[in-house]
């Protein structure tokens, strides 16, 4: 048991090491040639606000790609389902080893952060000459400068991590590999499943609804971000040629473009049982009620953060760097609260829209292939 707690944390260091090496060759890649004008006009607000984006993006990427590799961990998987064979103690183990795995990620990003808080504290930041170590632990940095106390940054970033894999772990890894399993003690034996035949089984009987749709949207805002990195040349010759409210616009129908093509992978079947006439109507209808619903407990939360942050920054807003694709509109709109409002209903807009075209398409498919079948 010691080796493998020695192990889990000797992984998590490993993990933490690539996520800062991550990090620091997306900061050399879009920032790091913009920040000596930051610091030449004297604009360092707008540049923490900027690191600090960095760092909530490189964050959430690295924290959906470490539970994924988790979930994807046959001896961690092995160990919960001998754990709770004999049944009825699924909840008490998946607490404590989610307690345990997000201590673990807190305390090694904690002492992975001891080198550069120490220097921090010492030097402070070099901005654009800034040396290749400080470069690597350019998130934790982000994070310093925008509160303006290492101390407090470095625990609000080990507390960051200890919360997300908790309830990563907790919520979304245990629950998983507990459907996925063969049979408990006691059980007959029954053909295995594949685990993600699984999790679509359960999720679209709306018994883990909400892990689909986190899913579906981090994964195309990621992705979104991801392509935009990849074609920043092209976006920033786009922005010069465009109105900031049009580019705003432009993120708002790329991320729906990205949506369309991550939302209803492995989908086969409309939302509605439609027979031979397809129903735009019955079909909205469904996903409304099916997994609109869903979404809109994401939507919602993240449009009263947005709706803060919009109080609480004056310049550069984090948060609205990160909502920028999904809630397109801030800073088109400047009406309090319909702002929001209006986001929550394009996002929602583009989530049916998406998953009712996404039906249509299936639906003709289908219907084609039955026409031309002898």
């Amino acid at each position: 048991m010691k080796n493998y707690t020695l192990r889990n944390f000797l992984e998590m260091l490993k993990y933490t090491l690539f996520y800062h090496v991550a990090t620091g060759m997306l900061y050399i890649a879009t920032i790091a040639s913009m920040e000596e004008n930051y610091v030449v006009n004297e604009r360092f607000d707008k540049l923490h606000a900027v690191l600090f984006a960095v760092a909530l993006v490189s964050f959430a990427v690295s924290a959906v790609v470490m539970l994924k590799t988790h979930h994807g961990n046959s001896e961690k998987k092995m160990n919960y389902l001998n754990a709770t064979y004999e049944g009825g103690n699924e909840k008490s183990v998946a607490l404590e080893s989610a307690l345990k795995e997000a201590a673990s990620a807190a305390l090694a990003n904690l002492i992975f952060q001891l080198p550069i808080l120490v220097f921090f504290m010492r030097y402070g930041y070099g901005y654009h000459e800034a040396l290749i170590f400080e470069t690597l632990f350019i998130s934790d940095i982000g994070v310093y400068l925008f509160l303006g106390n290492a101390v407090l940054g470095a625990l609000l970033i080990s507390a960051a991590w200890f919360t997300v894999y908790f309830l990563g772990v907790f919520l979304f890894v245990a629950p998983i590999w507990n459907m996925g399993r063969i049979r408990k003690k006691g059980e007959p034996a029954k053909p295995e499943e594949n685990p993600k035949d699984a999790y679509y089984r359960h999720t679209f009987k709306n018994t883990y609804k909400i892990f689909y749709a986190l899913r579906k949207f981090a994964l195309s805002v990621l992705i979104s971000f991801g392509l935009i990195v990849v074609g920043s040349f092209f976006f920033a010759a786009l922005s010069k040629e465009m109105s900031p409210n049009a580019i705003k616009i432009l993120y708002g129908v790329f991320y729906a473009i990205v949506f369309y093509a991550i939302h209803g992978y492995r989908r086969d079947s409309s939302y509605y049982p439609h027979e031979k006439k397809f129903s735009l109507i019955k079909e909205a209808r469904a996903v409304l009620r099916e997994e609109l619903v869903y979404y809109l407990f994401i939507f919602i939360p993240l449009a009263v953060i947005g709706e803060i942050s919009l109080f609480i920054f004056k310049g550069q807003n984090p948060v609205q760097v990160a909502l920028m694709f999904v809630f397109p509109f801030y800073g088109v709109v400047n009406v309090p609260i319909l702002r929001s409002l209006i986001n929550i209903a394009w996002a929602s807009t583009v989530m049916l829209s998406c998953a009712v075209i996404k039906s249509a398409a299936k639906h003709r498919q289908v219907s084609r292939a039955s026409k031309y079948r002898r």
